[in-house]
């Protein structure tokens, strides 16, 4: 009876994963050391085993978190530039399109003329415009027309499109990724804790 419970218990320790699972073991390895001892060397063979399982565990979650976070970090550290032609040619739309801009804007506008103006552009921006809307922000006579969701927009609106669209293509990939690495993290957590409130 007691050979058939070690090997009950040693099959079950194989399959131990997360908290749940390693408290549900220690309950059998206590209720089997009250019967045998815990001087029996089956008793210490089978903690060794525990011990050797949860040693795993914790070294392939942590090989994981460290695999996972590495291909996070690659895929956001992917950046598609302008090359030094295409940035010529956008600083050459932009500079035209701020002096026709610039042409039809007030200083010291009191009006609110500026204001409907500049909110219209920049709704309506494509990237040149973006830039060159972004280089009359920075002028003291204009920078006070541009609130807050005028600069965000104009910061998204300037980067390059082929950015965007990767962005938005790995988004989902990434927070996918971001859960697995959540349930990584709160597994390898739940389980310290569980042996840590069993050896206090």
């Amino acid at each position: 009876m007691l050979v058939r419970t070690r090997e009950y218990i040693s099959k079950r320790i194989t399959k131990v994963k997360d908290a749940h699972s390693y408290m549900t073991i220690r309950n059998q390895l206590n209720a089997f050391a009250q019967e045998i001892g815990r001087d029996n060397y089956s008793y210490i063979e089978l903690e060794n085993q525990l011990k050797r399982q949860i040693a795993n565990i914790v070294e392939n979650n942590n090989t994981a978190i460290e695999k996972l976070q590495s291909e996070i970090n690659a895929m956001k550290a992917i950046k598609i530039e302008d090359t030094p032609e295409e940035l010529t040619v956008l600083e050459q739309q932009a500079q035209q399109k701020m002096y026709e801009m610039l042409i039809k804007l007030k200083p010291n506008d009191t009006t609110g003329r500026n204001k409907r103006m500049l909110g219209n552009w920049v709704t309506h921006a494509d990237r040149a415009t973006a830039l060159a809307l972004t280089k009359i922000m920075l002028m003291p006579d204009y920078e006070k027309e541009f609130s807050e969701r005028y600069k965000t927009i104009l910061s998204e609106k300037i980067r390059k499109p082929e950015q965007i669209e990767h962005e938005k293509a790995v988004e989902p990939i990434l927070k996918e990724m971001g859960t697995k690495l959540g349930k990584l993290f709160m597994c390898s957590f739940h389980l310290k804790q569980a042996m840590k409130s069993y050896h206090n």
